[in-house]
């Protein structure tokens, strides 16, 4: 691909400017992840996948961290692009189920608002002319410190291999460890003195679990290391 003229960068141009800024990007291959579902004879595959998506979407961008989506998009059949756009924010309902997001658009602008249809694998732009397109989400993008190692897939696997048995809403989640000890010093939890002066990562995952709608556990893990391991837990009072 010439660099100029310019028709766009490419997905691995994208991750390649972030490497030169020092950070690292966790990458989600939509496509690729519908086709192995189908390769295996499974139904379910755009639930799963859509299940997956909104988790990963739901623990990063309460933390603050952009993610880049690259999208499919085809005027009903008269041709098909590729598009990259910024999801910066997302609204759910009362059940806690994302039912829109926020995107930035240099085609349409800042904060535009996109409808789910199915799960976000495909989009509906509300209020604007490519709310008439087609427009299927093809991967993900997360820009990231470089000193995060364990990804969002690794923790979304575990929570499902060992936690999925349950019968409980178990929410993943993302945090610095400013802002974890932040939300901790206003719960209530057993060993609350010993855990808030524990020395911690600078980044973490929890896995919380909800029964009848209220937090019973956190689970802990580090973040920074390269596989998961449990640093602690909270047991909610």
């Amino acid at each position: 691909m010439r660099s100029f003229p310019s028709k766009g960068l490419s997905l691995s141009q994208i991750s390649y400017y972030l490497r030169s800024k020092g950070l690292e990007t966790e990458t989600i291959n939509v496509v690729n992840a519908l086709k192995e579902y189908m390769d295996d004879g499974r139904k379910d595959g755009e639930e799963e996948v859509g299940r997956f998506i909104l988790s990963l979407i739901k623990a990063y961008i309460r933390e603050g961290i952009p993610i880049i989506a690259g999208l499919a998009m085809s005027d009903k059949g008269a041709g098909r692009g590729l598009h990259a756009v910024v999801i910066s924010g997302y609204c759910e309902d009362e059940k806690g189920d994302n039912v829109e997001l926020y995107v930035h658009d240099d085609d349409v602008g800042p904060y535009a608002s996109v409808l789910s249809k199915n799960k976000f694998l495909r989009w509906e732009y509300r209020g604007h002319e490519w709310g008439l397109w087609d427009i299927d989400l093809e991967y993900l993008l997360v820009p990231l410190y470089h000193k995060i190692r364990l990804s969002f897939g690794e923790i979304y696997d575990l929570k499902e291999d060992f936690y999925h048995d349950m019968g409980k809403k178990i929410d993943i989640l993302f945090y610095s460890v400013n802002s974890y000890k932040n939300y901790l010093i206003k719960e209530k939890f057993q060993e609350k003195e010993q855990h808030l002066i524990m020395p911690m990562p600078g980044f973490l995952w929890v896995l919380r679990i909800f029964d009848d709608g209220n937090p019973t556990h956190d689970i802990v893990y580090d973040a920074t290391a390269p596989s998961p391991d449990i640093l602690c837990e909270i047991t909610y009072t």
